[in-house]
């Protein structure tokens, strides 16, 4: 080939013959470790190391994910690279969007934050806001922490916890959503938040430097990752 293009930092440790480009998504399991278990941290930490050095140039998803590798790891700035932010246009094939379903919120990585947004939920029905908030991508180990913390609040007729759905199941909740909760604390990108404006969503995000980045200003920005805010 003419040039290898990785599209995740785990590469073949051996050296190629062609041009190897590899594509940044972020480097969260370096700026925080303790939401990875320490096997996953050394797997990536000796496989992104490797394809560091075998890497003739980056391609990055963020200023963010670039600013951080090549602050992190400042041999890698020598190199060619660039940012390319991933597109949206995937979306104009959902279904026609409306705002007729509950709010859409996520909970497949703890970076996601949906025990700080179940908390906020619970200070607006205090405060007579009672809307649907849906949770996509609830997996057993947190399914029932979230629950608890649901009833605690009194809030089990009103937030519903998701498992992972199929794709067209997906793209008809967020078509219908009625916004997009996205309190995120690291992204390297953060898809759901260009998914939902394309789709013509309100979109809320906490003060993460990547959402800030690919929100460009058009997003409902929390101060601080607390319910208050």
């Amino acid at each position: 080939p003419d040039v290898v293009l990785a599209t995740a930092p785990t590469t073949d440790i051996r050296r190629t013959e062609a041009p190897l480009a590899i594509v940044i998504l972020d480097l969260r399991f370096e700026i925080l470790p303790h939401e990875f278990t320490g096997a996953r941290r050394m797997m990536r930490r000796i496989s992104y190391g490797r394809s560091y050095q075998l890497a003739s140039g980056f391609l990055a998803i963020s200023h963010r994910s670039l600013d951080d590798l090549h602050r992190l790891h400042p041999e890698t700035s020598a190199k060619p690279s660039g940012v390319s932010y991933l597109g949206a246009d995937h979306v104009s094939s959902w279904p026609t969007p409306s705002r007729t379903g509950p709010a859409i919120a996520f909970a497949h990585h703890s970076n996601k934050n949906p025990e700080l947004l179940i908390d906020a939920w619970a200070q607006l029905k205090g405060q007579g806001y009672d809307q649907p908030l849906l949770f996509l991508g609830v997996g057993g180990a947190i399914r029932e922490a979230l629950t608890h913390r649901i009833a605690q609040h009194g809030l089990s007729e009103s937030v519903q916890l998701s498992p992972f759905l199929d794709d067209d199941e997906f793209q008809r909740a967020i078509a219908s959503a009625r916004m997009i909760a996205f309190p995120s604390s690291f992204e390297g990108f953060g898809l759901p938040i260009v998914e939902g404006m394309a789709l013509g969503k309100p979109v809320v995000i906490g003060p993460d430097p990547g959402c800030l980045e690919i929100a460009g200003g058009h997003a409902a920005v929390s101060a601080a990752w607390t319910p208050e805010a």
